[in-house]
């Protein structure tokens, strides 16, 4: 019987890519932490897996402050909690998706997030 031959290994720009993301996957981690994502936004522009997460990361902190004006209004402070309580399941969502080198669009906020211009 022959054998086969199986298609081999892709190489160059995949390759790289990888090893970009494998690279990047830190930051994207670290970008979901509140100020954190503007720094890395402007500092990590030009790799894309880290811009993507890093944009996420800066609307989430921009959905934070909102939740924490929202707390200052006396009836509708629960809407606060809320709003914020979201906003860390999105940040945490983000963390493991971004370690598992994964591009995961975090509902509402991944469309807001595509919107912003580096």
């Amino acid at each position: 019987m022959a054998k086969k031959k199986g298609k081999s290994a892709p190489s160059g720009k995949k390759k790289e890519k990888g090893k970009e993301i494998e690279e990047g996957k830190v930051f994207a981690a670290l970008s979901y932490l509140w100020l954190l994502s503007v720094i890395i936004l402007f500092g990590k522009k030009e790799d894309k897996f880290v811009a993507f997460h890093a944009k996420q990361g800066v609307v989430l902190f921009g959905c934070i402050i909102a939740g924490w004006i929202i707390c200052l209004i006396p009836y509708v402070r629960f809407l606060g909690w809320i709003v914020r309580i979201a906003c860390w399941a999105g940040m945490l969502i983000g963390i493991i998706k971004s370690l598992g080198e994964e591009k995961f669009k975090i509902p509402l906020v991944g469309d807001l997030a595509e919107k912003i211009k580096v």
